[in-house]
């Protein structure tokens, strides 16, 4: 989902195209950093500068996979800045020809499980070279990874937990195959109490999804939990009965956060980070913002 043509991601702390080109070299990363901001360009041009960055204070851009303005990207590569790619799951990396068992073409109305709900036989020929294709651009010393993308949510990646964890495998091994100290960014869920509606979210709320997805893994697993350095979840102003968008929802943003950082601590994954890695204010279009509303924004970007 994308609400604004620049979104903001955010890291809240434990505590609270098609071009392939020469690897670059990158300064190998250190801890996670303990204030993380980073843009992610939705305009036609999907393309990322240093002053787009400048504007938040931010080293770091997302989205899609490959460079999208690879002359200058890569110099902003040698010159530290940093770039997160993410990969699809469920439903969508099988529009990207990633299940060997399912045509891309293949509509959910003729195909509602294969994927989803229905582990499918993936191509990890062409997930490793998608993988080679990202690390021939950013480098291979201990990047981060994010894998999968709104897996709760029907209109996105959309995939049950018990399947999600072998295309997470999967995913982890190409990445580990060529940059072995990767760092892996969990999938992407919606804001935790989003939503009721099965339509949109048919595998309970995000945050039942991320806990299920634990659970299953670690039954899959022997007991081992799922390979996760960052953990990460979108926010917007979506009523958790309906999923539609209201101005009062803005005001639980923090709550959000805090009830993930909750709950991750409850799943074992205390002093681990959770990055917002999408985020946007959802208001009737047709104008500018209200002063009210771009006050209510500060506010909330303030409190995060």
């Amino acid at each position: 989902m994308a609400a604004l043509a620049i979104l903001v991601l955010a890291l809240v702390p434990a505590t609270r195209k098609d071009a392939v080109i020469p690897p670059v070299a990158t300064q190998a990363p250190g801890p996670v950093p303990q204030s993380f901001l980073a843009v992610a360009n939705y305009s036609p041009d999907q393309a990322v500068n240093p002053g787009d960055l400048r504007q938040f204070n931010s080293k770091w851009w997302s989205g899609g996979l490959q460079l999208s303005d690879v002359a200058n990207q890569r110099q902003m590569l040698r010159e530290g800045y940093r770039f997160l790619p993410a990969f699809n799951t469920g439903y969508v990396m099988r529009t990207q020809g990633l299940a060997s068992d399912v045509p891309a073409s293949t509509s959910k109305q003729s195909d509602p499980h294969s994927c989803i709900d229905t582990p499918c036989a993936l191509n990890t020929s062409a997930m490793l070279a998608e993988v080679r294709g990202v690390q021939s651009s950013i480098g291979t010393d201990g990047n981060y990874y994010s894998i999968g993308n709104e897996v709760d949510d029907s209109f996105s990646d959309d995939v049950s937990p018990s399947v999600f964890g072998g295309q997470f495998d999967a995913w982890v091994s190409a990445i580990k195959q060529g940059d072995p100290t990767a760092k892996i960014v969990a999938p992407s869920i919606s804001s935790v109490s989003c939503c009721d509606s099965t339509v949109s979210q048919p595998w309970g709320t995000a945050g039942q999804w991320f806990a299920s997805f634990v659970a299953d893994y670690e039954q899959q697993h022997d007991g081992a939990k799922p390979p996760i350095d960052v953990l990460a979840m979108h926010l917007y102003n979506l009523e958790p009965g309906t999923g539609t968008a209201g101005a009062e929802q803005v005001g639980h943003y923090v709550d959000e956060v805090q009830s993930f950082r909750e709950e991750a601590d409850r799943l074992g994954y205390a002093g681990v980070p959770i990055w917002i890695t999408e985020l946007g204010f959802l208001y009737p279009p047709g104008g500018p913002l209200t002063a009210a509303q771009s006050g209510q924004i500060t506010n909330e970007l303030r409190a995060l």
